[in-house]
C-alpha cells in the first residue's frame, strides 16, 4: 500500500472539505500515478470528489456508515478498517488518497509516500501526521513553481516495510 498527498508546510491537506490548492501539474501526476490502480479514501473525501467515483481506478471507501446505497455501485465499501488492512496491506497497487483520519490510520501500512511539498502555509483545517523517523526520502524533484507558489515532489520509503 502507498499514500499520495499534497501538503503545505504544516502538513495541512485541506480546508472546508476541499484541497488547499489545485496545481495542474500535481493533479496530472496524481492521475498518472493512480491510474489503473486502487484508490482508498474516507467518506468525506469521496463526498468531496467532483467525479464520483474516480475514473480508471478501483475505488474503495472506508466509512462507519452502514448505508452502502449512497455510493456508486462500482465503489467497494468497507465498514471495518481492520478488515480493509487485512485485505490490502501488502498490495502495492493501492493508493491512500485521504482524508486525514484515513492517512493517519493507514500510514504505518504504507510502503511508499508520494508527497507534494508545497512551500506555503495555507489556512488549513485538516492535517495529516508528519512523517517520522520510520520514513526515508529516496527521491526529490527539482523545485517547481505555480502562480509564485513553490513546490516539489518527494518519494519516501517506510523503512519498516520490505
Amino acid at each position: 500500500m502507498n499514500l499520495i498527498v499534497a501538503v503545505d508546510e504544516n502538513f495541512g491537506i485541506g480546508k472546508n472539505n476541499d484541497l488547499l490548492i489545485s496545481i495542474p501539474e500535481d493533479m496530472k501526476r496524481f492521475r498518472q500515478t493512480t491510474s489503473l490502480k486502487t484508490v482508498v479514501m474516507g467518506r468525506k473525501t469521496y463526498d468531496s470528489l467532483h467525479i464520483k467515483p474516480l475514473p480508471k481506478r478501483n475505488n474503495i471507501v472506508i466509512t462507519k456508515t452502514e448505508d452502502k446505497e449512497s455510493f456508486d455501485k462500482s465503489v467497494v465499501v468497507y465498514n471495518d478498517m481492520n478488515k480493509f488492512i487485512s485485505d490490502y496491506k501488502d498490495n502495492d497497487d493501492v493508493f491512500v488518497i485521504g482524508g486525514a483520519q484515513i492517512y493517519n490510520q493507514l500510514m504505518p501500512y504504507c510502503k511508499y509516500a508520494y508527497i507534494t511539498h508545497i512551500y506555503k502555509n495555507f489556512y488549513a483545517d485538516t492535517f495529516m501526521n508528519k512523517l517520522d523517523k520510520d520514513w526515508e526520502k529516496i527521491e526529490e524533484s527539482d523545485l517547481k513553481s505555480y502562480n509564485d507558489i513553490k513546490y516539489r515532489y518527494c518519494l519516501y520509503r517506510n523503512i519498516n516495510i520490505q
